[in-house]
């Protein structure tokens, strides 16, 4: 089976540019050989998901800090109330 491997150079504005075969080898097997666009263009939506999933994180996170809040001014609440038999 042929790898991709560089057949032949062609001359581009002063630079050797190398190309390979298409059909060789399927994207993501070994020896595939990505285009920049396409690296960047996965980076770029990996980190999209990534911050995604952070904003969901945070907003969970500030749910749990407000419930947690409540609690503690119910309980402040409740001890205060207990505190005063008078005010019954």
């Amino acid at each position: 089976m042929s790898r991709n491997v560089a057949q032949h150079s062609t001359q581009s504005k002063g630079r050797v540019k190398p190309q390979y075969p298409r059909d060789t080898v399927r994207s993501g097997e070994p020896g595939h050989v990505d285009t920049i666009e396409n690296a960047i263009g996965r980076v770029v939506l990996e980190r999209s998901r990534a911050r995604q999933a952070l904003q969901v994180l945070t907003g969970k996170l500030i749910e749990a800090q407000e419930e947690e809040r409540k609690r503690i001014g119910r309980e402040l609440h409740d001890a205060s109330i207990s505190n005063w038999p008078c005010l019954r």
